[in-house]
């Protein structure tokens, strides 16, 4: 089940509101998630009236600053989910 917007909205505008500020100020730094939560929001034409819900993902995810020649190797151990799963919606 998706969570409405709605809820999407009353759980991302306070911290939106605030990372908005800081990214228009020039006080965040790219290695901070509010850096891309404030321009994901001052980009986006519906603004506050519909926050996207992948700014979720920006606080989900690590941000990598990688230099050319430089590589990353990650390993994740997970469960993949099927339609019998209960759990997941």
């Amino acid at each position: 089940m998706e969570m409405p917007q709605e809820e999407v909205n009353t759980i991302l505008r306070p911290l939106a509101e605030k990372a908005l500020a800081d990214y228009k100020a020039g006080t965040l730094a790219k290695s901070d998630p509010a850096f891309w939560t404030g321009r994901a929001v001052a980009n986006d034409p519906a603004g506050f009236d519909r926050l996207d819900r992948g700014i979720f993902s920006i606080y989900f995810f690590n941000i990598m600053q990688v230099q050319e020649g430089d590589a990353v190797f990650r390993t994740q151990v997970f469960r993949t989910l099927t339609s019998r799963d209960k759990t997941w919606s």
